[in-house]
């Protein structure tokens, strides 16, 4: 499905001792997550040059995703999506990136995990812009 995106999301997955062959391995399984919500396109994220002598056209950063929306409103969607896949798996990590700013979820509980997640995207939206004085 083609989406024209409005927003872009870049998740790094990990987990503790993942070698690269490992990190791939849990991106793709992310991605397919991601895939099934119809509400994103989800692409390994380039990561730039390949190294010379490698056989394809460019490098993939390992581990690390490409999420691209349409709607604003979708990353709730997509964000329970990747609590859900990293949920009850002990040493997962996901870093979320949203223009640079970044929020890595490891090591906490669902309920912690969610209100970490909600607190950052809400401070997203009002932005330091927004609490200018008038």
């Amino acid at each position: 499905m083609a989406h024209t995106a409005a927003l872009r999301l870049v998740l790094h997955v990990d987990e503790e001792g993942a070698d690269d062959e490992r990190r791939a391995e849990l991106a793709e399984s992310l991605g397919r997550e991601l895939r099934e919500l119809d509400a994103a396109e989800v692409s390994p994220l380039d990561g730039g040059e390949a190294p010379e002598g490698a056989k394809s056209g460019g490098a993939v950063a390992l581990g690390a995703l490409l999420v691209a929306m349409a709607q604003p409103e979708l990353v709730s969607a997509v964000l329970a999506a990747v609590e859900a896949w990293a949920a009850g798996r002990t040493g997962r990590s996901v870093r979320i990136e949203i223009d640079g700013d970044s929020i890595e979820v490891t090591g906490l509980s669902a309920k912690d995990r969610r209100r970490l997640i909600d607190s950052w995207l809400e401070h997203r939206s009002t932005g330091p812009d927004s609490e200018r004085d008038t």
